[in-house]
């Protein structure tokens, strides 16, 4: 059953006269478990969120019945028969960042595309959902924000690293509605990987425990690095290497497109601006890496893009590989694969904010 939900934001009604408080347009809100420290960058759950803080950027927003808050984001062509691309950030962004970089803006209006982002939950300005799976995120929050938007017929999905296991999530929901799938330095849950036989990498070990944990005061510290880590790639974004050891800000610079940079630095800070809590519950094993809900191999959307990289240590190769021989092996399904190497996760960052990814969606 679908979830109905308010809807407010940039020229809807129930938003278009002046706002003083936000409890004054949006209904009770969900009232989140903290471990009993007493500021947010340790463990104290962040309190209602403010819709106003979403109109500011250039967003909208749906309230469900259960008292979430999903922020979006519309963009690119404003014509009413474009195709609908669904953008899904990854692990530490929001979907403020791509309507803000020029490359993909310009790319969406140059094809005629219109793309809807929406910030996974505890990203953002959308709200925690505990004991959250990623296979119900479609039916939860998609849907929803689709219904919102009048978007009824088909569309097209993309996802990056962590947005690619929501990305996969929407395109079995959603079955052949999705036209086209990218799927950007994906990963694979673990369940798979351990058929596969594949040695399980870093992530895989550092979130181990269970929900009740964050809830405990031993989490605090986990809090407090997840806090320092945003203040210093907001302080600092141009110091930041891939696990290779290169500066990726120097792949960008060669394409004159810095502003990368200083979109990415501010929507990671957008991203945790209620504290670390969201990113926090995003990062246990049960919500990112295991019971997904459905098997990968199940997707039926016939125009797939891969991309990966040789040298990725945090969406290994081979899961991209996988991913990239399953689709290309299915006789019914066209599938383009991007290998990249020297930049490590980053591999595919500069045909993501160039546009280079839009222009591959449209034509395949």
């Amino acid at each position: 059953m679908i979830k109905s939900a308010k809807v407010g934001g940039i020229g809807n009604a129930p938003l278009s006269q002046d706002m003083k408080r936000s409890d004054e347009v949006i209904g009770k809100q969900p009232k989140l478990p903290g471990n009993g420290c007493c500021c947010n960058c340790c463990g104290k759950p962040p309190g209602p969120i403010d819709v106003n803080k979403i109109i500011q950027d250039g967003g909208k927003f749906i309230q469900l019945n259960d008292g979430r808050i999903v922020e979006y984001f519309v963009y690119g062509s404003e014509d009413p028969n474009a195709p609908v691309l669904l953008e899904i950030n990854g692990s530490g962004g929001t979907g403020w960042m791509f309507k803000e970089l020029e490359g993909i803006t310009k790319a969406l209006k140059q094809y005629n595309v219109k793309a809807i982002s929406i910030s996974v939950p505890g990203h953002g300005y959308s709200s925690t959902q505990i004991n959250r799976t990623i296979g119900n995120w479609p039916k939860d929050d998609v849907e929803p924000v689709l219904n919102a938007e009048g978007i009824t017929g088909n569309f097209w999905v993309e996802g990056t690293s962590y947005g690619t296991s929501h990305a996969m999530a929407v395109a079995h929901y959603f079955g052949e509605r999705v036209e086209k799938l990218h799927l950007h330095v994906p990963y694979l849950p673990i369940e798979l990987r351990k058929e596969k036989g594949w040695k399980l990498y870093g992530a895989d070990d550092a979130m181990k425990c269970q929900p009740d944990w964050v809830k405990s005061i031993c989490s605090c510290r986990a809090f407090c690095c997840i806090s320092c880590v945003c203040c210093c790639h907001k302080r600092c974004p141009g110091m930041f290497y891939d696990e290779n050891g290169k500066k990726v800000s120097d792949g960008l610079k060669a394409l004159n497109l810095p502003d990368h940079y200083s979109v990415e630095a501010k929507d990671v800070d957008r991203s945790a601006a209620l504290g670390p809590y969201g990113t926090i519950h995003n990062s246990l094993i049960p919500t990112t890496s295991t019971n997904w809900g459905f098997d990968p191999r199940e997707i039926p959307t016939k125009k797939v893009i891969i991309s990966y990289g040789e040298d990725d240590q945090q969406s290994p190769a081979e899961h991209g590989k996988f991913l990239a021989d399953f689709f290309t092996d299915k006789n019914d399904v066209v599938c383009k694969v991007n290998v990249g190497k020297g930049m490590g996760h980053s591999n595919h960052v500069l045909k993501m904010v160039s546009g280079e990814f839009i222009k591959q969606i449209f034509e395949l």
